[in-house]
C-alpha cells in the first residue's frame, strides 16, 4: 500500500509529523490498519508527549494484531517509560511466551520488577 509505504518513509527519515498526518489519512480511510496505529503511537510519542494518545494507539495496533510481537514491545516500553510498571510487567510477560524473544522479556521483566520494589520506598 503506498500510503503505509509514504508513512513509514517518512518515519525513517524522522519526519514524525508527516508521518503522523500519513497514519491518520490512512486510518480514516480503513481504522482497522494495525501498522497505521502503531507508527501514529510512535509518532505521537516522537512528537507530541502525549502519554494518553500514544497508549491508544500502541493499545489499538496489539488489540487489531495480538500476535505482531513489534507492537506488544513497543507498548510495554511505553508503559515502562511513562511509569506504567505493572501494565508494562503484563505485556513483558506476554512477550516472554514468544521463544524467540524470551531472554530478552526476561530482562526487562527483572528490571521492572526492581523499578516496582524501588517505587515501594
Amino acid at each position: 500500500n503506498f500510503h503505509i509505504t509514504l508513512m513509514k518513509t517518512y518515519y525513517k527519515l524522522e519526519d514524525y509529523r508527516n508521518a503522523l498526518k500519513s497514519a491518520d489519512s490512512i486510518l480514516a480511510l480503513d481504522d482497522k490498519q494495525a501498522k497505521a496505529y502503531y507508527y501514529k503511537g510512535l509518532c505521537e510519542e516522537k512528537t507530541k508527549y502525549d502519554i494518553k494518545g500514544v497508549l491508544i494507539s500502541l493499545r489499538k495496533a496489539v488489540e487489531l494484531e495480538p500476535n505482531e510481537i513489534l507492537y506488544r514491545i513497543a507498548l510495554a516500553k511505553a508503559y515502562k517509560d511513562y511509569g506504567f510498571y505493572r501494565s508494562a510487567l503484563k505485556e513483558w510477560q506476554r512477550i516472554a511466551a514468544n521463544r524467540q524473544y524470551a531472554q530478552r522479556a526476561l530482562m526487562e521483566i527483572q528490571r521492572i520488577n526492581s523499578l516496582i520494589e524501588q517505587s515501594r520506598f
